[in-house]
């Protein structure tokens, strides 16, 4: 390579330090920007489906035939595919209580969701927290205690919850305190919460393994989950076409400013016997080396923006997938390439002797 080549490139960069730093600077904004998006659009289906997955499932698993799901097939099912994001076994049943029946659910209580609770969970054996309905039908709260008749026991109210469904007239129980009221070993029922994208296919696949349970899909919280979704998934991609037009216009306006500015550079570079071949490819290549530096610079810089978001969205950090980091790279690589392109095409065609005598 001829050595005016590195001539100018050194005096590029030296000499014009300000309009290096703005390039580089508007480079690295853009891929901080596009990074952070493309960071977080990949991992919000996950999180915005666990979050979602709090609200209700949306597939159930009764038996057809047996009395309860063996402890065995609801461990299976939990392993049954990468798509099932939570799987919680229920008991269901009524006992009788002061001459009123009484819906039982048990269930494992040490991370239930969906259920407004005041007071405390049961910690103890025979305590359960009371649906609102229900409590203010027996005129139930905190202290309380229900003496059973079918089968004999007393039960201690420790909380009353409220979710906003059949439930609200029920007790709540551990699952082991159902089980020995209810005389049942296993499960009445396998509530799943499901990524949607997959959802036929775990469901195809738990018929088709488990020929003894039914399988119910609740639909409207499927469909609900996947047009939130898709919905969100598009305005990432929108986001991230606005913030690549705007940054090519703003980076293209430095790049030409920059370009008008080194206009006797170019002449000079003709006049030594540079071909324009020659001097297209310098910019470029100047252009290049601009968008790697801004690009460098914005990669961590996203990432930190991502983490941040999904920290005060859903309390966790979102998991980066090193593969995508390669997108922003490119597309600031290639904004920087076509923001000096277009003015340089245009520059090169100037006359030397011209641009020397300041024609």
């Amino acid at each position: 390579m001829n050595r005016w080549f590195f001539y100018f490139l050194k005096k590029a960069i030296m000499q014009r330090k300000g309009r290096f730093i703005i390039g580089s600077f508007s480079v690295m904004l853009t891929v901080g920007v596009v990074t952070a998006l493309v960071v977080v659009s990949t991992g919000v289906r996950d999180k915005m489906g666990r979050q979602l997955s709090a609200y209700g499932a949306n597939m159930i698993l009764t038996p057809s035939e047996q009395k309860a799901i063996p402890e065995a097939v609801f461990e299976k099912i939990q392993r049954i595919s990468g798509d099932v994001r939570e799987a919680t076994g229920h008991v269901y049943g009524t006992v009788l209580t002061e001459g009123r029946v009484v819906d039982i659910i048990g269930l494992d209580l040490k991370n239930p969701q969906g259920f407004r609770i005041k007071g405390r969970l049961p910690e103890k054996p025979y305590e359960a927290v009371s649906g609102i309905r229900l409590s203010d039908l027996m005129g139930l709260e905190v202290g309380s205690e229900l003496t059973l008749k079918n089968p004999e026991g007393r039960i201690k109210i420790t909380g009353v919850f409220e979710k906003g469904s059949d439930e609200d007239s029920a007790l709540l129980l551990g699952l082991n305190d159902a089980r020995k009221l209810l005389g049942i070993d296993g499960y009445s029922a396998i509530l799943l919460s499901v990524n949607t994208s997959g959802i036929e296919k775990v469901s195809q696949l738990i018929s088709s393994t488990f020929p003894g349970l039914r399988v119910k899909t609740i639909r409207q919280i499927a469909v609900a989950e996947e047009r939130l979704l898709g919905k969100i998934e598009l305005l990432m991609v929108l986001v991230t076409l606005v913030v690549l037009f705007s940054s090519a216009v703003a980076l293209g306006s430095t790049m030409g400013a920059n370009v008008i500015e080194r206009m006797e550079e170019i002449g000079l570079m003709k006049a030594i016997g540079a071909r324009r071949e020659d001097v297209r490819g310098f910019f470029l290549f100047e252009a290049v080396f601009e968008g790697l530096v801004g690009s460098l610079a914005g990669l961590p810089a996203g990432v930190l923006i991502a983490e941040v978001v999904s920290l005060s969205a859903f309390h966790s950090y979102v998991p980066v997938k090193v593969l995508y980091l390669a997108l922003p790279v490119v597309a600031g690589v290639a904004l920087s390439l076509l923001a000096t392109y277009l003015p340089v095409r245009d520059a090169v065609r100037a006359v030397p002797s011209e641009i020397l005598r300041g024609e």
